[in-house]
């Protein structure tokens, strides 16, 4: 497993949206943006039409969508969230959720979420997405 250093520390901090994107190049692909002890933050890139594992998490979990359109699921919710660039999306601790990339151009959302946590799947409801 590869150490994932985060981009922002106390020497560097500022980043550019657009220069981790064209040296990423196309999905699916994350870069850690910043880690503390307490929050970590990741852009996330997915290709259109592509979805992540229905999973939960002991602490909350929010996003801010920076490029194209999203669906969230969530536990005890039957009503899909759709979201777009600009929307916030916050997933509370212990619901399980689920996110499908919608429209024909890939998403780009920064993830904020405890820097321990990790995708849970020891729940009803919760698994792995089946890949095609």
């Amino acid at each position: 497993m590869s150490l994932r250093l985060p981009i922002l520390s106390p020497e560097t901090l500022t980043a550019r949206v657009e220069e981790m994107v064209a040296r990423k190049g196309p999905p699916p692909w994350s870069e850690v943006v910043v880690a503390t002890d307490y929050a970590r933050g990741i852009l996330i890139c997915q290709a259109p039409g592509t979805e992540n594992d229905y999973h939960y998490h002991h602490e909350g979990e929010w996003w801010f969508i920076v490029a194209g359109e999203l669906t969230w699921w969530f536990e005890d919710d039957p009503n899909p969230h759709h979201v777009q660039a600009g929307d916030i999306v916050f997933a509370p601790k212990d619901r399980w959720h689920h996110i499908e990339v919608r429209g024909d151009q890939p998403s780009l959302r920064f993830a904020v979420s405890h820097p321990q946590e990790f995708h849970r799947y020891d729940r009803p409801g919760c698994r792995p997405v089946q890949r095609r």
